[in-house]
C-alpha cells in the first residue's frame, strides 16, 4: 500500500513523463477526422496523390495507427495508475493491462522513429517524447509487476506445465 506522499509523487512522475506526449497526442486526436476524410477521399477516387509523390494511404494510415495506439497506451497508463493508487493486489484482466501498455510503448517507439529518425539532431525532442515516456513505462510496469505480471506468468507456467505433463503421459 502506498502512502499519500508516494501516491502524489507517482502522479507527478506520470505527469512529467507522459504530459508532453499526451499533449502531442491531443493534436493527433484533433487531426484524426481530417485524416479520415483524406483517406475516404483517396478511397473513392476524389484525390490522386501520386503527382506530388505523397504516397497517400500510408502517409495517413501511419499517423492514424499511431494515434489509436497512443490513446490505447494512455488507457493502459490510466489502468496501471489505478491499480497502483488503489492498492488492489488482484486486478481484473492483467493480460489486457499489459497489452494496453505494450501498444502504448509500441506507439512511442514508432512515433519517435517516424518523427526523429536521427535523435542526435534533436536531443531534447528525443528525451521528452521518447526517453521519458519509455522510462515511465518501464518504471510503472516494474511497480505493478506483482499485481499484473505475476498472474500472467503463473498462468503461462501452469499452461506449459500442463502441456508437458500431457506429452509425457502420451509417451
Amino acid at each position: 500500500m502506498l502512502t499519500p506522499t508516494r501516491k502524489f509523487f507517482l502522479l507527478v512522475e506520470a505527469l512529467v513523463c507522459f504530459a508532453p506526449l499526451a499533449f502531442t497526442l491531443f493534436f493527433g486526436v484533433l487531426i484524426f477526422p481530417i485524416w479520415t476524410g483524406m483517406l475516404f477521399a483517396y478511397s473513392v477516387g476524389l484525390v490522386n496523390p501520386e503527382p506530388e509523390g505523397l504516397g497517400m494511404p500510408w502517409t495517413v494510415i501511419w499517423p492514424m495507427a499511431l494515434v489509436i495506439c497512443g490513446v490505447i497506451g494512455l488507457l493502459g497508463l490510466a489502468r496501471v495508475l489505478g491499480i497502483l493508487l488503489s492498492g488492489n493486489p488482484n486486478p481484473r484482466w492483467p493480460v489486457l493491462t499489459m497489452v494496453l501498455v505494450a501498444l502504448g510503448a509500441l506507439a512511442v517507439i514508432v512515433f519517435d522513429m517516424y518523427l526523429t529518425p536521427n535523435p542526435i539532431d534533436h536531443p531534447i525532442q528525443f528525451f521528452v517524447l521518447f526517453a521519458l515516456p519509455l522510462g515511465g513505462t518501464v518504471h510503472f510496469t516494474y511497480l505493478v509487476r506483482d499485481a499484473v505480471l505475476r498472474p500472467i506468468m503463473v498462468a503461462f507456467t501452469r499452461t506449459s506445465d500442463h502441456n508437458v505433463s500431457e506429452r509425457s503421459r502420451d509417451e
